[in-house]
């Protein structure tokens, strides 16, 4: 996170006693602390991050369900705001996210990585989703759950018991191992409003079959 300090740290508990709702707060200028977001690229002159990872990875050859309930609150109308994330990075490989979930100028965007060949080893994310979901639909608590199956190489997604993408085919580099992400990820410089994005009941669950 790139502000650390007690009273406007960019991550921090709504009720440090309860520790149920986790806030993530993002200002224009607030470079993430990854090596290479302080490096051009994508586009943008650097990266802006708030974000945490779970602990560990999604083990290899079993199926998994993520769940969330979030609450956009404040911000994402402009460009390739990240809220999720399962990326698929590690110290032995470099790897680009397998999913990405942001909003674009307040609309939802879903993308998935696909196309990695030899001439192309990280491939390319594509979008997924066709919906109308909007910025306006997330200033409530929304619930997620992404059914990520590595067996099959496939997401499927629902937002609060509504299908958006089913079995959608992603691929990873054979190097990589995926975990999830959450928080706050966009391209510096282009955004000029604070975003804030609340999470609770986070649950990261094996699936039997």
């Amino acid at each position: 996170m790139p502000d650390t300090s007690k009273m406007t740290r960019s991550i921090k508990w709504k009720d440090d006693s309860k520790k149920t709702e986790l806030i993530f707060t993002l200002n224009r200028g607030d470079i993430g602390k990854c090596t290479t977001d302080s490096d051009p690229r994508h586009n943008a002159p650097y990266w802006e991050r708030a974000e945490v990872r779970q602990e560990g990875n999604l083990e290899e050859n079993k199926n998994f369900v993520i769940k969330f309930d979030i609450n956009l609150s404040e911000g994402f109308s402009s460009e390739r705001e990240t809220f999720f994330q399962i990326h698929a990075s590690n110290n032995m490989c470099s790897a680009a996210p397998v999913l990405m979930m942001k909003l674009n100028y307040g609309k939802l965007i879903i993308e998935l990585l696909e196309g990695i060949s030899d001439d192309n080893e990280n491939g390319n994310h594509r979008n997924k989703y066709e919906g109308n979901l909007s910025i306006h639909d997330f200033k409530n608590y929304n619930s997620f759950e992404v059914l990520v199956n590595q067996k099959e190489k496939n997401i499927t997604i629902f937002k609060d018991d509504v299908m958006l993408i089913e079995n959608q085919q992603y691929q990873q580099k054979t190097c990589s191992k995926l975990y999830s992400k959450f928080g706050i990820y966009r391209p510096g410089n282009e955004n000029t409003k604070r975003s804030i994005a609340i999470y609770k009941n986070i649950s990261i669950r094996e699936l039997s079959n």
